[in-house]
């Protein structure tokens, strides 16, 4: 019998108010979702430890950023660099895991990361550049025809939104599969390699409580990846267009 899949799922960043210094926090939904799905979630802590984690642990998770506003007083300097320690660790992460031929999946910020991570780039101002702002609500999405998404979800269904960046010049070797009805990028696949992005938030769409009530249930998402992330630590080679 094989042993489960162990998911390793990157913190968010966060400010302890108390000492007014750089945390790391990850919402309880994440590791539901991955336990929920047949996975042993892993929190990465030690930053000297990236290559171990490639090691021992079958698929990587980057999830979304914990939003915070500061208290008055506290340094910009401190946030800045926080945000810029935050960022090398990920893409050391991501690079780990990529050369390993592991599974990567990005979840809102991380989605973002993901595209960051392939020479892409995010615009940070959605509301601006397209009118509609995307924090908070809830609205369809287009997928690609033979996509992942495509394929779990049809082509055509409700997803939740919070965020206010999205991808702008496309990462090397992704290709767009799902768009808003206002062209925005909410997910992306590597042409030949297991990445995915998704800017959405799939984890908030399980059980009786989805958001929206609307979406379509997320859990086979999150078992597919699982079950990739099986295949290939046991051998089997990634086959892109292969989907339950």
């Amino acid at each position: 019998m094989s042993k489960k899949p162990v998911i390793l799922i990157a913190w968010g960043p966060c400010l302890d108010l108390q000492f007014y210094a750089q945390g790391m926090m990850l919402t309880k939904a994440y590791e539901w979702a991955v336990a929920g799905n047949g996975g042993i979630p892993l929190m990465p802590l030690d930053r000297s430890c990236i290559e171990d984690y490639a090691e021992r642990c079958d698929g990587l998770i980057f999830p979304g950023a914990m939003n915070f506003k500061p208290l008055p007083g506290i340094p910009q300097e401190k946030i800045i660099e926080g945000h810029a320690r935050r960022d090398e660790f990920q893409k050391a992460l991501f690079d780990a895991f990529k050369a390993k031929g592991k599974p990567i999946m990005g979840i809102c910020e991380g989605h973002q990361k993901v595209n960051c991570c392939l020479n892409g780039s995010i615009l940070l101002d959605l509301a601006e550049s397209s009118g509609v702002g995307h924090f908070n609500t809830a609205h369809t999405v287009k997928t690609k025809k033979g996509s992942l998404i495509e394929k779990i979800w049809g082509d055509d269904f409700y997803i939740n939104s919070y965020h206010n960046y999205y991808v702008d010049r496309l990462g090397d070797d992704l290709e767009i599969t799902a768009v808003s009805p206002q062209g925005n990028v909410e997910a992306v696949e590597h042409k030949s390699l297991p990445i995915f992005g998704f800017q959405f938030h799939p984890e908030r769409m399980r059980g009786d409580d989805k958001i929206p009530a609307e979406a379509p249930e997320a859990d086979p998402l999150f078992r597919w990846f699982i079950d990739l992330c099986g295949q290939i630590r046991d051998g089997k080679p990634y086959v892109k267009d292969a989907c339950k």
